[in-house]
């Protein structure tokens, strides 16, 4: 399950995760505010439990779909690229960070990301919040 959290300001913070600390960093949107998506259940549970959770953070919106795939469901017998799709940049960034160890340093922007992840064979899309992509 994915879940949204959004504030109405840009907000960053710490929470512990499994006994590590976790730098949580919310996207800023043009307009003011910002949003943070993540399908990882210790994380969500870390952010519901932080003293931000229900004053500077709130929960925006829950998405049912399907988890990101696992190492056991990616593996691919042909050369092709697979393609992996993402609900916000910082879950692109922690899964190649945790799946290859590419440095979070060299993988700061989206095209930076698309790149690191094509020299792994996989294509990334984005599903921001509000398109209209399915």
């Amino acid at each position: 399950m994915t879940k949204t959290y959004i504030s109405s300001t840009e907000v960053c913070f710490n929470v512990c995760v499994a006994g590590k600390w976790t730098h949580v960093s919310f996207v800023p949107l043009t307009l003011g505010g910002s949003y943070f998506t993540t399908s990882d259940t210790l994380l969500q549970d870390a952010i519901e439990s932080h003293r931000f959770f229900g004053t500077l953070v709130t929960l925006g919106r829950v998405d049912d779909t399907p988890p990101l795939p696992t190492a056991d469901t990616e593996e691919h017998a042909d050369d092709q690229p697979q393609s992996i799709t993402f609900s916000s940049i910082n879950d692109a960034r922690a899964w190649l960070a945790e799946r290859f160890g590419t440095s979070y340093s060299k993988i700061r922007h989206k095209e930076q990301i698309e790149c690191a992840a094509q020299e792994q064979g996989y294509v990334i899309t984005f599903n921001t919040p509000g398109s209209n992509s399915p």
